[in-house]
């Protein structure tokens, strides 16, 4: 009969263990995205500096729209390409024109219950043109940062900054733009 009672309690205690496994793994379930693919957009500003090289009156700040999409690796990490319209600059004589194709890493950090801040690292391929045909291509480095708010497991808004380093080139004004965006995600 103890030969029976201690085979009990190891079924037992085995069955106690696969329970908290399932329980916990149903937990972490519960904390993952839904899926790993996601697209959004966002709008916002976008300051030139210098922006128009030469000139006292300058409009150097424009609408800019952004248009994404991403893979989730983990909670932590995801990769993101996007199309970013820098917006246009100039004064009344000379207006330049850009726009970025970008590809970044982000890290994300949740902080408390469905929001989470991120960082983000990459490259962007820039293209400038002024009204005068002049146009450059050129690359360059890209960092950002943001915060997450999940409003469902699907919905997310998003409020980020974004550094674009050296857009121009040798025919016009090398730039470094500054843009801030408000957008949202849907994770599908």
């Amino acid at each position: 009969m103890l030969i029976k009672i201690g085979e009990e309690m190891k079924v037992s205690r085995l069955l106690a263990a696969a329970l908290a496994a399932a329980l916990a793994a149903s937990a972490h379930a519960q904390d993952e995205p839904v899926s790993v693919l996601y697209a959004g957009g966002s709008f916002g500003q976008a300051h030139w500096r210098p922006g128009c090289a030469g000139t006292s009156t300058c409009e150097d700040t424009d609408n800019t729209v952004r248009v994404f999409g991403g893979y989730q690796i983990n909670r932590v990490l995801a990769a993101e390409v996007a199309y970013t319209n820098l917006g246009i600059i100039g004064n009344a004589t000379s207006r330049v024109t850009g726009h970025a194709w970008e590809a970044v890493g982000l890290a994300m950090w949740p902080l408390a219950g469905a929001i989470a801040v991120y960082g983000k690292l990459g490259v962007f391929r820039g293209k400038a043109k002024s009204n005068a045909g002049n146009q450059e291509t050129n690359y360059g480095p890209l960092v950002g940062a943001g915060a997450e708010l999940a409003l469902t497991r699907h919905v997310a808004l998003r409020g980020e900054w974004q550094h674009y380093s050296g857009v121009g080139g040798s025919t016009l004004a090398k730039s470094d733009i500054n843009a801030w965006f408000l957008g949202a995600l849907w994770r599908f």
